[in-house]
This record gives structure tokens, C-alpha cells and sequence, in this order.
């Protein structure tokens, strides 16, 4: 009986804390826009960026000793290259294959700075691994087999995009269409961290997504 409660637990505290990150996230996105409030870095570092960092911090600093892997372990141990490289060349095909697709040959927007692109989603990549794939993959694998515990990771990590989307004007159909892929994307950098052990090896692989999602 006190295995089962502690099993409990073990899942009710990540859902938990993800509805009321939800809740404080759905809450910002109108206010913000609503507010006008202003960036810390303009156009690289804002206030948003700080709640995803501020409550990853804390949900990991909080249940440190209840995760699988630890945040110190996580954050000090370096990408596998049999994971990382493999992964990472999925990512460039997948981009050069898309551009060829689209365009009838391979195009690089050279307007963009790419030093600058590279820290903005660096920042952007590891607020969001250290949330979904550092805490709540992480917890909720400590109450249910990973396979789900990625999948229901994943599908926190499409929600948690949803006011943004809606905030934006985007119809219901295109919601569901980019909710899909993102869903997708929240298995593949799941599964890097499986993988790894690494909380760098999903942060790099995001950063390098983002930064290809604006050159190719």
C-alpha cells in the first residue's frame, strides 16, 4: 500500500506541477502583449524566458533527490557522441532535404546573424530541455515506464506552446498540424536525453533545429 501511494506521488507531483506552469504560462502570454513589456536583451532575452528558466531551476532544485537523474549529473555530464552525432545528422538531412523539397535546390539566408542566432536559441533550447526533458521526463519516469513518460513529456511540451499559438491567430487545423510535429520533436530530444544522460545533448540538438528553422 505505501508503494503504491509513493507511485502515486511519483506521478501527481510532475502533473501538478506542469498545470499550474501551464497556468502561469497561459496567464503571461496575453499579459505580456497586453502590458507591451519590454525585453531584457531586445529580441534575445525576455521576461518569458525567465519563468521557464526561474521554474526549471526550482523543480529541479526542489525534487533533486527524487529524480533519476540528478541535476548535477545531468548538467556535468557531456553528450555521447554515438547518440549526439547520429542525432544531429538526422537534423541537418532532415533541414537540406526540406530546402530541396521546397525550393528546387539548397538556399541559406545569409541575412541572418548566425553568431546572434546561436545564443538566442542556446537560451531558448536550454530553458526548454531543462523543463520538459530535465524535470519532467525525468519525474515522470521515476513513476511509469520511459517510453511513456517521454510520450506524456512530449505531449506537455505541444501544450505547453498552445496560448502562444492561439495568442498568434493560428486556426484550430494548423494548431493541431504544428502541435503534431512539435509533439514529435518532444520524442525526439526525449529520447537524446534517454539516451545520454546528458541534458546538453537535447539542448544542442534543439539549438541547432531553431538556428537551421531560420537559415535553411
Amino acid at each position: 500500500m505505501e508503494g503504491n501511494l509513493k507511485g502515486n506521488r511519483k506521478i501527481w507531483m510532475p502533473l501538478l506541477a506542469f498545470a499550474l506552469f501551464f497556468g502561469i504560462w497561459a496567464a503571461w502570454v496575453p499579459l505580456h502583449h497586453l502590458w507591451n513589456v519590454p525585453d531584457i536583451i531586445d529580441g534575445i532575452l525576455g521576461w518569458g524566458d525567465l519563468i521557464w528558466l526561474g521554474c526549471g531551476a526550482f523543480l529541479l532544485c526542489w525534487n533533486r533527490d527524487r529524480l533519476p537523474v540528478r541535476p548535477k549529473e545531468m548538467l556535468c555530464t557531456a553528450p555521447k557522441a554515438k547518440v549526439f552525432f547520429p542525432m544531429l545528422a538526422v537534423v541537418l538531412l532532415y533541414y537540406l532535404a526540406a530546402d530541396l523539397l521546397q525550393n528546387g535546390e539548397f538556399y541559406l539566408n545569409t541575412e541572418q546573424n548566425i553568431a546572434t542566432l546561436v545564443f538566442l536559441f542556446l537560451i531558448v533550447g536550454l530553458q526548454e530541455e531543462l523543463l520538459f526533458r530535465g524535470y519532467f521526463l525525468n519525474a515522470l519516469a521515476a513513476g511509469m515506464p520511459e517510453r511513456f513518460a517521454n510520450l506524456l513529456s512530449a505531449f506537455f511540451f505541444a501544450l505547453i506552446h498552445v496560448p502562444g499559438w492561439m495568442r498568434s491567430g493560428m486556426a484550430p487545423l494548423e494548431i493541431a498540424a504544428t502541435g503534431g510535429m512539435i509533439l514529435l520533436l518532444g520524442l525526439f530530444f526525449g529520447w537524446s536525453f534517454r539516451k545520454s544522460g546528458s541534458i546538453w545533448t537535447p539542448v544542442l540538438l534543439h539549438t541547432v533545429w531553431d538556428v537551421c528553422s531560420r537559415l535553411i
